[in-house]
């Protein structure tokens, strides 16, 4: 029985040896991040020096650095202009040459040139410093799977890799180095509509479509464009349906006024690869999938003070329970429910203001006066 059992070994050994060659590709690298007030943040080394807090954004052309931190690293620069955001009008850029950015510690992208962008309005709006950004010349260069429940980063080798799991497949189209889907949306009293979005990992929304201001539904006028550029008024509703691929979004929150797009309350309720190399982007549904998208119910629109820790009113929803409380613009929040400002977060006082039928009290500084306000929060979508 010898002679017949050793060709049978060879073969299985050699089928053993296959199948695992057509296994599943092991990461370059596997990163920590936070997912905190709808951002991806990720420490990153520039040129060699300690890591700092960028924020992971498929948005972006390309790597951004803030211009305070471009000129503590000496940074070499070359040439500038003006460019746009997701808000209105322009701000100024400058291009940075011989930058290299480190995540981790296997991978290094060294672009041809980076941006230097003034970044110092973003921590009023989420709540932290950033460095910079991360964008297109990494997802360019690799596989990114973006774990949202694990909050792990996956970076795969684009020629080894290959997707073998049951999400949805969808393919990329490519403006300006940015990717775009398309997808069914609908909005109520409104036919589905196959329209293509941006999709916006730098961005805290869900999805952003002009639909919105034509549903029936109930919509409000709020601040919108907050990122880069200025920001400007949109109008906030709720889409119906967004369908990708397979799966069905339902009741998600967006705004119209801007950019189509959508953005990491949508995104964080899936595992999400991209693989620019493919031109596909895939999505397999995670823990928060079926999770409710909830909206602001106080109608306070909040910037924080980095400087003080103090959240500033920057604006009031008409006819809503911040509005019936006598709270204005410009108010500063000194207090919450007894407790100083300081020992809340952003994105813990942002989750207080979503929770209905809640009464909130607050210390208000207008000016130099002190006045205690309080707020019974109720829906406002």
């Amino acid at each position: 029985m010898k002679h017949l059992l050793a060709p049978l070994l060879l073969v299985l050994a050699a089928a053993s040896v296959r199948a695992a060659a057509s296994g599943p590709a092991a990461p370059i690298s596997t990163l920590p991040f936070t997912f905190e007030a709808g951002q991806v943040f990720l420490p990153v080394s520039i040129n060699g020096a300690p890591p700092e807090t960028f924020v992971l954004d498929s948005g972006a052309s390309g790597f951004v650095v803030d211009t305070d931190v471009a000129r503590a690293r000496a940074l070499e620069t070359a040439g500038s202009r003006e460019g746009s955001g997701a808000g209105k009008g322009t701000y100024h850029i400058t291009y940075a040459i011989h930058v290299a950015f480190k995540l981790g510690e296997s991978v290094t992208v060294t672009p041809d040139s980076c941006y230097v962008i003034d970044l110092s309005s973003l921590p009023a709006t989420i709540g932290r410093h950033v460095a910079g950004i991360v964008g297109y010349d990494f997802f360019s260069r690799y596989v990114v799977d973006l774990d949202h429940d694990a909050q792990i980063l996956r970076v795969y080798d684009p020629d080894s890799y290959r997707y073998t799991g049951d999400g949805s497949v969808l393919p990329l189209t490519f403006h300006k180095k940015v990717p775009y889907i398309t997808a069914a949306i609908k909005v109520k009293g409104r036919r589905s509509s196959i329209e293509e979005f941006m999709v916006d990992s730098g961005s805290g929304d869900a999805v952003d479509h002009d639909l919105i201001a034509q549903s029936r539904g109930k919509k409000l006028d709020v601040v919108g464009g907050v990122g880069l550029g200025q920001e400007y008024r949109v109008t906030l509703g709720r889409v119906e349906s967004l369908r990708l691929g397979k799966y069905e979004i339902v009741d998600a929150v967006g705004v119209a006024g801007g950019k189509a797009m959508i953005g990491n309350q949508v995104l964080g309720r899936f595992r999400v690869i991209f693989d620019y190399r493919r031109a596909q982007i895939a999505l397999e549904p995670n823990s928060h999938y079926h999770d409710t998208f909830e909206v602001d119910a106080s109608g306070i629109d909040l910037r924080l003070d980095p400087a003080t820790g103090e959240f500033i009113v920057h604006d009031v929803h008409q006819g809503s329970p911040a509005e019936q409380a006598g709270i204005a613009p410009d108010d500063r929040i000194v207090e919450i429910d007894s407790e100083p400002a300081q020992h809340f977060s952003l994105t813990h006082v942002t989750r207080l203001f979503q929770t209905p039928d809640r009464r909130i009290n607050l210390t208000l500084r207008r000016g130099s006066t002190e006045t205690s306000r309080a707020i019974i929060t109720r829906k406002q979508l």
